[in-house]
C-alpha cells in the first residue's frame, strides 16, 4: 500500500498535528535504524507532538502575559543580591508547597 503524502499532510493539518508531517521522516529513520516496533514508532512520535504543542502553550501565555521584560529564576544573581538565599529559593522552585497546599509569600524592599 502506497500512501500518497501530500494527501497525509492535508488529512495532518485537517485535525491540526501538522507538527507530525514535519518530524515524520525523522522518527521513520530513527525506528528503522533502532528497529522499532510500531507502537514505540508510534509513542515517540506523538510524545514529541505533545512535548512541541506544550512548549507552543507556553510561549504563547508568556506572550498573552505581555510581561516588561522575560526573566527566569536561572538569571538571577544570587552573588549580586546576598540577602536572598540561593539554597532557600531553590527549594521553593521544586514546588513542594504546592503539592503540600502551603501558602509561599516573598516580603522584602522592591527589587529584591
Amino acid at each position: 500500500m502506497t500512501v500518497d503524502r501530500n494527501v497525509l499532510s492535508l488529512q495532518l493539518r485537517k485535525l491540526r498535528l501538522s507538527r507530525i508531517g514535519e518530524i515524520l521522516d525523522h522518527h521513520m529513520q530513527k525506528a528503522a535504524d533502532q528497529n522499532l516496533t510500531h507502537l514505540e514508532f508510534l509513542n515517540r512520535l506523538v510524545g514529541d507532538v505533545v512535548l512541541f504543542k506544550r512548549e507552543k502553550m507556553i510561549q504563547g501565555r508568556i506572550k498573552q502575559a505581555r510581561f516588561p521584560f522575560f526573566r527566569r529564576l536561572e538569571d538571577f544573581d544570587f552573588e549580586f543580591q546576598t540577602s536572598v538565599p540561593e539554597a532557600r529559593v531553590q527549594e521553593h522552585a521544586q514546588l513542594q508547597f504546592v503539592e503540600a497546599h502551603d501558602n509561599l509569600i516573598f516580603l522584602g524592599p522592591p527589587g529584591t
